[in-house]
């Protein structure tokens, strides 16, 4: 999920997984869609309307207390992100994000990510170059290899504990 600006340029704000949800903020709100979706695998979207939505809300408090933590949880990412973005160097800006793109069901060892240079520069807001320059540094650590349109992950858990060193605080979502 992210925003397109009038040039088209596509700035992620979040990695939806399966079983997520978006859209409350705007039912609960009254404001206007803000964020663009863009699939990376096959994906299916039911569309409520907010007159169905509130009434499920009213009927199943149950659900409700699901979606105001999912959007808890969302608000605490953004949070998150936008320390990062403040704080951490661009190589671990770009290790969160690979980070974040992983499934978190994958095996603790090699995972390809298929991703872009220009993808990648277009979800940080940062040029071409900078990624490139960016991933040969996570190259040299040994975390990541790259191949054509993927990067590699050599070890999920040594990632996660370079990035959470890089920090300098445990990951809130790994």
């Amino acid at each position: 999920m992210g925003t397109t600006s009038a040039d088209g340029c596509f700035v992620s704000t979040v990695v939806m997984r399966q079983g997520e949800s978006f859209g409350e903020l705007t039912l609960f709100a009254r404001l206007p869609r803000a964020l663009d979706a863009v699939a990376i695998g096959p994906t299916r979207i039911n569309f409520v309307s907010r007159k169905a939505f509130m009434r499920i809300m009213d009927d199943k408090p149950e659900l409700r207390d699901r979606v105001l933590a999912n959007l808890a949880t969302q608000l605490a990412r953004a949070l998150d992100q936008i320390d990062s973005l403040v704080r951490l160097p661009l190589r671990a800006q770009v290790a969160r994000l690979l980070n974040e793109y992983i499934d978190t069901q994958a095996p603790p060892n090699y995972i390809s990510i298929k991703v872009t240079h220009n993808q990648l520069a277009a979800t940080l807001g940062v040029t071409r170059v900078s990624i490139v320059a960016a991933l040969d540094d996570l190259v040299a650590t040994g975390l990541i290899s790259k191949g054509y349109g993927s990067i590699q992950i050599q070890d999920l858990q040594a990632l996660q504990s370079w990035l959470a060193d890089q920090q300098d605080i445990e990951p809130l979502f790994e």
